[in-house]
């Protein structure tokens, strides 16, 4: 879902209820669209107030998804996270992130954040 960050400017500040309740819908319409086919049961009024940036957006999200399925850790493997590593990069306060084999990312907690 990184593709939320070329579009990221419409969805105005986070902080604000409304825009984030508003990316969490269209993130949640793009999982359960039939491409991708989650079936992800998830009240997004319940859960605005928690998501403040893309990455925490998608953390929630992801981590539903998990939770829906037993998991306890549910993630993409597309390699599309590398057209965004700036904003990546820019919303992790106490994160790094490891490049690893074949094109993968992964976000290492460093202390301090929920990681």
């Amino acid at each position: 879902m990184s593709e939320f960050y070329s579009i990221r400017a419409y969805y105005n500040d986070l902080r604000e209820p409304g825009n984030s309740f508003n990316l969490l819908e269209d993130m949640l319409k793009i999982v359960n669209h039939p491409y991708h086919d989650w079936n992800l049961d998830l009240d997004v009024k319940k859960i605005t107030g928690k998501a403040q940036s893309i990455i925490e957006a998608r953390d929630l999200i992801y981590s539903e998804k998990s939770r829906q399925e037993g998991k306890r850790h549910y993630c993409s493997k597309g390699i599309d996270a590398f057209n965004f590593i700036d904003p990546i990069r820019a919303e992790l306060k106490n994160e790094i992130l490891v490049r690893g084999g074949k094109s993968s990312i992964s976000i290492l907690d460093v202390g301090g954040g929920q990681g």
